[in-house]
Parts: structure tokens; sequence; C-alpha cells
């Protein structure tokens, strides 16, 4: 009797199942590394050139100023939030269409590729920085606050950008939707970067399409999630919530670090607390159309259902 002897293909399995994690992990990484560098280009078609600092050791010309991978400056927070959540949107939906079967190693591996790509802007941005704010004795006294504070600030909006990774990719429909949710005002403030090429550092015109497509993009999400269960219900409510808050919170920050309330004007806080509440009220309008197309759509999908049986 002849020992049983394994057949070709099943000597072969193991190393193509190697073959077939080695390819997932490849091209999970340039996914990841093709999101983050798409989020840079409006950013560098610009020139790339690191906005004049108020806070640099040297009087500067804007034209002398030293390259960055980032827009570091108090006055263009916007930008660099919208930056970060492009790169997680664009990667989330990379993802969800390439559909690779092992989906957990899948996403591991465009988030490797996109901590890349963050690593390298951050890093290189903040030497720049650093280097011409010269921070520390003999310095300007404010200057490693604002350093750090820039930092802590960047760092919050790449750690934004995993989570809209993680949720607007998952294959549940109430992470997904959340992650709709997340994604929709910041990605428009990307938007509008494209829109503001001609002018960098200059506020985006408010353009009707942008204004009202983070609106369209949360309606919609909750339409196709419907309003089932009481975990949809919490995802409708945070999802409102988050396009309720998101755009005045945002105006109210840029509004009090670029008024310098940090350098001896705390006078300015009170003027961007009246900002924040002054904007959360206009917002009103803008979720109650999120929350009628939401409803309307969940109903005409659920009917659309029926009359397909």
């Amino acid at each position: 009797m002849t020992e049983h002897q394994p057949a070709e293909s099943d000597r072969a399995t193991p190393a193509a199942h190697t073959r077939h994690q080695s390819w997932t992990g490849a091209i999970g990484i340039v996914i990841g590394l093709a999101a983050g560098l798409l989020s840079l280009t409006p950013w560098l078609l610009t020139g790339g050139t690191l906005p004049l600092q108020n806070l640099w050791a040297t009087e500067t010309l804007p034209d002398d100023m030293p390259f960055s991978l980032l827009p570091i400056s108090q006055y263009m927070l916007r930008d660099l939030v919208g930056i970060m959540a492009a790169s997680g949107t664009t990667a989330a939906l990379a993802l969800r269409w390439w559909r690779p079967a092992r989906r957990r190693a899948g996403l591991g591996s465009v988030a490797v590729g996109l901590v890349a790509a963050h690593l390298t802007a951050v890093v290189q941005s903040f030497l720049e920085l650093r280097a011409g704010l010269a921070p520390g004795p003999g310095g300007h006294p404010y200057a490693t606050y604002y350093f750090y504070g820039m930092l802590a600030g960047v760092l919050l909006a790449v750690a934004m950008s995993f989570a809209i990774l993680a949720s607007l990719s998952s294959r549940s429909p109430n992470r997904a939707a959340f992650g709709a949710a997340l994604t929709a005002t910041p990605t428009t403030w990307w938007l509008t970067i494209w829109f503001n090429l001609g002018t960098p550092g200059m506020l985006a015109p408010e353009l009707p399409v942008l204004q009202w497509l983070p609106v369209a993009v949360v309606g919609a999400a909750l339409a196709a999630l419907g309003l089932r269960t009481l975990r949809n219900g919490a995802v409708w409510l945070a999802s409102l919530t988050i396009l309720w808050i998101t755009g005045p919170v945002a105006w109210a920050v840029q509004f009090v670090v670029g008024s310098r309330a940090i350098v001896g004007r705390p006078d300015q806080v009170e003027a961007g607390l009246s900002t924040l509440s002054s904007s959360l009220a206009m917002q009103t309008p803008v979720v109650a159309t999120a929350l009628a197309i939401g409803i309307a759509g969940s109903v005409l999908y659920r009917r659309l259902r029926r009359s397909e049986r």
C-alpha cells in the first residue's frame, strides 16, 4: 500500500494563498498612498508654498517661504481638515469598489498606505515650520504654543480621516451612513480648494452647489439606510447632529484662532461663541432639509421594493 500523496493543487494552495495575500497588501498600500496624494493635489497645484506665518523668526516675502506638503496656518484650518477628510473618503470609496476577498486585510493595507502618506506630509511640513519659527529660547514666546497647537490639530484631523476610512468602507449600513455624515462637510471644504486655486489662503466663494452638497449626501445616506431599528434611529440622530454642528464649530474655531485670541485677545473668544450660536441657528433649515430628504427617500425606496415583489 502506497502512502497517499497530496495532489499538485493541494501543494500549490499555500503558495497561491501567500501570493494572493501579497497582492492584497500591495494593492491596498498603493490605494492608501494614492488617496493621500490625491487629497494633497489641490494644495500642491498652488505651488505648495508655506503660508506666511505671524510668528516667523525673520521677515520673509510670501514667495520666499519654504515648500510644505500641508498648508500649515491658523487661517487655513478648514483646508487642513478638508484635506485629511478627502484622503479617508477617497481611500474608503476605493476600498468599497475594490472589494477584496479578505476585507480586514484590505482595510489594513489601505490604512498602512494612508499612514505613510500622512506621516510623510506631517513630518515634512512641521519640520519646515519649526525651522522657520525657531521656538524656544530666543524665539517668539508664543511660537512653541502655536507649533504644538497646530500639530495637535492636524493629528486630530488625521485621526478623523481614519475614522472616515473605517466607517465609510464598512459593510454595515449603519456605519457606512455615519461615515458619509462624518465626511460630508469636511470633504466639501476640500472641494472648495479646487475652486479657489487662483487665490490660496482666501475664503472660498459660497457656491450653492458646494453649500448644499453635504445636505444631499447626508439625506441620501439616511434614505438608503432607512429607519427600521433603534440603531438606525441612533445613526439618523448622530448624522443630523454632525451636519448641524460641523460647519458652525469650524467657523467659530477659525474665527478665534485666526484672531489670535490666545495672544492677549481673550475678548475674541466671546465673539467666537457668539459666531457659533448664530451659525447653529442658521443651520436649522439645512438639517431640516436633510431630514426631509432622508424621510422622503426612505419611503420611496420602501415603496419601490414592495412594487418589485
